[in-house]
C-alpha cells in the first residue's frame, strides 16, 4: 500500500497508473494484476487501508474529559501538515484522503466506504457530546445533529486546506474551536 501512496503523492489520481505503482515497488505490472483487477481495484483497496488508518488516528480513548476529547479529535483531523507548504505524515494521509474522497462523487464503492467512515466519526463525536452533556460540561444539544455539523465543518476545512494555495487554515480551525467553546461548552467549562 505504501507504493500506491507514494505514487499517488507523486502523480495524483488522474496521472496514476498501474505501471507507475509497479515502478514504485520495482515489480512488473503483471505482479500487481495478479492481486488486483485494475487500477480502480487497487486504489479502492488503498482507500480502505487509508480510511482504516485515518480512523485509527481519530480513535479516542475515553479520558473522562469530553471537552478535551472533542478538541483532540479536531486537532487530529486539522493537522497543520495538510497545507501544501509542510506535509507531515498525517498531513500526507489527509491529502490523499481528500483526493480519493472525491472519487465518491462518481463511484458507489467509494461512496459506500466514505459513508461508513463518516458514520463512525459522527458516532464517535456524538458519544463525546453525549458524555459532555451527562457531565454537565456541554450544552443540552442533539448529539448526532451537532456531530454531523462538526464533521461537515471539519471536512470543509480539510478540503480548503488541501486544495487552495493559501487557505486560511489556522483561522478556520480557530473559528471551529471558538464555535465549539461558545456554542457547545457550558460557560464554566470553557474557563477550566
Amino acid at each position: 500500500m505504501y507504493a500506491t501512496f507514494s505514487a499517488l503523492k507523486k502523480y495524483g489520481y488522474a496521472e496514476l497508473s498501474i505501471q507507475r505503482i509497479a515502478s514504485e515497488l520495482n515489480f512488473s505490472k503483471s505482479t500487481l494484476y495478479h492481486h488486483f483487477s485494475d487500477k480502480d481495484d487497487l486504489l479502492l483497496s488503498f482507500f480502505n487501508f487509508l480510511l482504516d488508518e485515518l480512523e485509527q488516528f481519530c480513535k479516542s480513548s475515553s479520558t473522562n474529559e469530553p471537552k478535551k476529547e472533542l478538541l483532540d479529535f479536531v486537532d487530529v483531523l486539522l493537522d497543520e501538515g495538510i497545507t501544501q507548504k509542510e506535509q507531515s505524515a498525517k498531513g500526507e494521509i489527509l491529502a490523499a484522503y481528500i483526493e480519493l474522497r472525491s472519487q465518491a462523487i462518481h463511484d458507489t464503492k467509494y461512496r459506500e466506504r466514505i459513508t461508513r467512515t463518516d458514520k463512525r466519526f459522527v458516532k464517535q463525536i456524538a458519544v463525546i457530546i453525549d458524555a459532555g452533556i451527562d457531565k454537565g460540561v456541554f450544552q443540552p444539544v442533539e448529539p448526532e445533529e451537532t456531530a454531523e455539523f462538526i464533521l461537515a465543518i471539519l471536512n470543509g476545512i480539510l478540503m480548503q486546506g488541501s486544495t487552495r494555495k493559501r487557505a486560511p487554515f489556522q483561522q478556520l480551525r480557530q473559528n471551529l474551536i471558538e464555535y465549539i467553546q461558545t456554542e457547545l461548552f457550558v460557560e464554566s467549562a470553557t474557563r477550566s
